[in-house]
């Protein structure tokens, strides 16, 4: 497995699993377009619990808690997560369609 990026851990991941470990749980994060998981396992070893999520059925290959699912469809209620990663999924949305994307 490749290695995430120090510095996208130091700069990216560690302000977000900041505010998230404030609460004072575990919080539970989706990692959307994981691939192969590098952000994942970089933030299970911070203590948040992750849950990999990717439309590729082969980027998720051998990872535990992977689940494959389209961005438009997550299986998942908004009351069982407390954020969301994405690194680099959203590059792979069509700009006319993004803005929806992002609609609460």
């Amino acid at each position: 497995m490749a290695e995430l990026d120090p510095t996208y851990g130091s700069e990216v991941l560690e302000p977000f699993l900041g505010k998230l470990l404030q609460r004072g749980q575990k919080p539970r994060v989706l990692d959307l377009g994981s691939g192969k998981g590098e952000a994942s396992v970089y933030m299970n070893t911070k203590g948040v619990n992750t849950t990999e999520v990717d439309i590729s059925l082969v980027g998720l290959r051998g990872q535990e808690k992977a689940v494959q699912a389209s961005a438009w469809r997550l299986p998942f209620s908004d009351e069982s997560i407390d954020g969301i990663h994405s690194k680099d999924m959203v590059t792979h949305i069509p700009e006319r369609l993004r803005g929806r994307f992002f609609l609460n």
